[in-house]
């Protein structure tokens, strides 16, 4: 019973609602029938829940109201728990409702997890949170909260890996979601908190199969999976709060000129209106403009510029960024905002770089370490996790195995170090987050003291670890 009321807790912090969910808690029953009309077409389809928890439409069954609404239309994205209503009108987001109140109502104390770097607000002060969010969206009033402020609810700092997730996975159950998306923007963007449209919901959860963390070896429930890899966007690049810059066609070579000498830019676009790009104008174009014709108006200097969205990933901009040296961006609102240039890829480039080379230094002492210092088998025992395939060489540990080595108290008396064992290992896990945002490009800036921790930890390890003679 601990343990139900347990899960039950974990889906006011970080795990999707199921129909399985709805069954246990006595909210639908198994062999209810459901109905998904669209008023537009005329057209109304059926499933059954199974006693699973599935929902059975023409005969196959389908782990997701999403899933399902999607394989009865045959359309794209549809957000089945509000699209599927039970035979007295009642939408599987109102059930899922009920039951994060009741869960809500029974919840007393946080749980903190692993990556809350600040103390959060308890899962129930988010739910009554997200719970307003929702009404307010409802309203057509939608609350407006800068990322910073977003990720802060759930105790984080910064956009890892598995606090997206969970927060991913809360916004779902309250069918929310962030408007522009809260990965594709800076941490000093505001977003909204909108209502998921039926038909264009997020991607559905479809495979029960657990996820395994690769880097931690954590097994993560699918339910908890189902959001887009965290990588770097054009949005993520563009200055927030920053005042867009250009010029008319009808605007004179000096305003151009001058507007780039103030701002210290080498483009500026050109722009009908706020949302219309008629081109852009160069420091080469207008060399080249006035070398034709020394009275040459600045219509003459405009060249193409490509107009693309916040939400491009910026690896397959990159080919684009070095045949054009820059890209003009737009908003979710289609509202031309700023621009990303070649020197802006080179300068986030830079950023990582350091701290990415130093990162494989600090794998190679670690893994160089243990191997020197304990036996295979005894490491292979330590790093055994139910539901993960065991270690078959060192070279398959991850930095969440050397950490989970390191924390053995018999291995660190085995180590013999004059260090306190909780304040290194709390060194590694930190170090082994800041691996995971950097391998996965997290699209928040790498901390400022990034490079002196990795560089002051790789200095305790070669200080105290077996010499290379040895």
């Amino acid at each position: 019973m601990a343990g139900d009321q347990g899960r039950r807790r974990y889906l006011l912090d970080g795990r999707r609602v199921t129909v399985r969910d709805l069954i246990d808690a006595d909210l639908i029953d198994p062999g209810a029938r459901l109905q998904f009309a669209r008023p537009r077409s005329g057209e109304t389809y059926t499933a059954i829940i199974g006693e699973s928890g599935e929902l059975v439409v023409d005969g196959r069954p389908h782990t997701s109201p999403s899933a399902a609404a999607r394989a009865a239309t045959g359309a794209g994205q549809i957000d089945g728990w509000t699209a599927w209503t039970t035979e007295v009108g009642a939408t599987l987001h109102a059930l899922r409702g009920q039951l994060l109140d009741a869960v809500a109502a029974e919840a007393s104390t946080a749980q903190r997890a692993d990556d809350e770097e600040d103390k959060p607000e308890s899962p129930r002060s988010r739910h009554d949170f997200l719970k307003r969010a929702r009404q307010a969206a409802e309203r057509g009033e939608p609350e407006k909260i800068t990322v910073r402020d977003v990720i802060r609810l759930w105790g984080a700092r910064g956009r890892g890996s598995r606090i997206s997730l969970r927060i991913k996975a809360d916004l779902d159950n309250h069918g929310l979601t962030t408007e522009p998306d809260f990965l594709s923007v800076t941490l000093d963007d505001e977003v909204e908190l909108a209502e998921v449209q039926p038909e264009q919901a997020p991607a559905a959860v479809t495979d029960n199969a657990p996820v395994t963390d690769s880097a931690t070896g954590t097994v993560i429930p699918a339910a908890l999976d189902g959001r887009r890899e965290i990588g770097m966007t054009l949005g993520n690049l563009t200055k927030p709060g920053r005042t867009l810059e250009w010029v008319k066609r009808s605007a004179t070579v000096e305003e151009a000129i001058t507007k780039m000498l103030v701002n210290d830019f080498s483009q500026l676009p050109v722009l009908k209106n706020k949302y219309t790009l008629e081109g852009a104008v160069t420091w080469q174009s207008i060399a080249q403009a006035r070398l034709k014709d020394p009275d040459a108006p600045l219509s003459a200097a405009i060249v193409a510029a490509s107009r693309l969205s916040y939400s491009d990933d910026l690896n397959k901009v990159l080919p684009r960024l070095q045949d054009e040296d820059f890209v003009v961006v737009a908003n979710h609102h289609n509202e031309i905002t700023g621009i990303v240039t070649t020197a802006d890829v080179v300068a986030l480039y830079r950023e990582r770089t350091l701290p990415f080379l130093l990162i494989g230094e600090l794998d190679q002492e670690l893994r160089g370490l243990i191997e020197a210092t304990f036996a295979f088998d005894t490491v292979r025992e330590v790093c055994a996790q139910p539901g993960r395939p065991d270690l078959t060489s060192f070279d398959n540990m991850t930095m969440g195995d050397y950490q989970q080595v390191l924390a053995h108290p018999t291995c660190w008396a085995e180590l013999g170090w004059p260090l306190d064992r909780g304040t290194f290992v709390k060194r590694i896990d930190e170090l082994r987050e800041l691996r995971n945002d950097i391998a996965h490009f997290n699209p928040d800036p790498v901390p400022e003291d990034t490079v002196e921790k990795l560089k002051h930890m790789l200095d305790v390890i070669r200080m105290f670890g077996p010499s290379d003679g040895s």
